[in-house]
């Protein structure tokens, strides 16, 4: 049996969909989904519109480059129903289905997708990242790119050569960051407090602990600290053995420091094309 032969026996996934099948689409791995024009004509802006398809049969498929699974959810949220539970879904299919309601338009879905990309920052913020810069959410870029500088290089390349600018930008902010960290964590080198004197002051009493603490801490960072200020000081207050006047001390020298990074945001527009 033809292709054409078989969307004329395509149906709608949706159980309780009674709507007239007018539209064929096919995933990039051969599934053929029954949709309906006047669905997709409401609630989306870029999926195939009437005006486009008016002159095909309705044997006629039109070829999309996602696959099945993301076209699937997609197509839910053009439907009279409660829409699908997003956070049910892998992180993975999740990214896919996020790109594709941004790119066709679909309202119903993007917010509901947008505040779960939002939850996986800490996860796949390279995915993020680039999701954020592609779409406009500046809400979410810069939280996405400061838990990317952890990421090697090979994987942000993969991740966000499509966008030139976006790669440039990251490297760029992953080498500022690292710079900066690097100046809090030598300067904790030299944080020893004076605990006590004699009284003739010629005898000193330096901090016993805090050397031993910023061991455990450089252990749990790394060879190439580039935390940012909440993952520094979430990091040391896991340690133990910590003492309070030495920490507050290197706390002061970190905040001063780190109040100098410029934000992703601020490199991506300095470096777009």
């Amino acid at each position: 049996m033809n292709e054409s032969a078989l969307s004329l026996e395509t149906k709608c996934k949706e159980p309780a969909c009674t709507a007239d099948v007018d539209i064929v689409l096919k995933s990039m791995d051969g599934v053929l989904l029954g949709a309906h024009l006047q669905y997709l004509s409401a609630w989306t802006d870029a999926f195939p519109m009437p005006d486009n398809v008016l002159t095909l049969a309705r044997t006629e498929v039109v070829d999309l480059p996602e696959n099945a699974a993301t076209l699937e959810i997609v197509l839910k949220f053009v439907h009279p129903q409660r829409p699908p539970a997003v956070d049910t879904i892998s992180d993975d299919l999740l990214i896919l289905i996020a790109e594709a309601v941004e790119k066709y338009g679909v309202y119903p879905g993007m917010e509901v997708c947008r505040l779960r990309m939002k939850q996986l920052t800490s996860t796949h913020p390279l995915q993020v990242l680039l999701y954020a810069i592609r779409h406009g959410h500046n809400d979410i870029i810069d939280d996405a790119a400061s838990h990317s500088v952890y990421k090697r290089i090979e994987d942000a390349w993969k991740i966000l050569r499509s966008n030139q600018s976006a790669y440039t930008a990251w490297t760029i902010y992953r080498e500022e960051r690292k710079t900066l960290a690097r100046e809090v964590f030598d300067y904790a080198q030299s944080v020893n407090i004076v605990h006590s004197r004699s009284k003739s002051g010629k005898t000193v009493t330096l901090c016993e602990t805090w050397t031993n603490y910023l061991e455990n801490v450089m252990d749990a960072v790394g060879s190439e600290p580039s935390v940012n200020l909440e993952k520094f000081r979430a990091v040391c207050s896991m340690q133990p053995g910590q003492c309070m006047r030495c920490w507050s001390r290197w706390e002061e020298k970190a905040i001063k420091v780190w109040s100098g990074n410029r934000s992703f945001r601020d490199i991506l527009k300095s470096v777009e094309w």
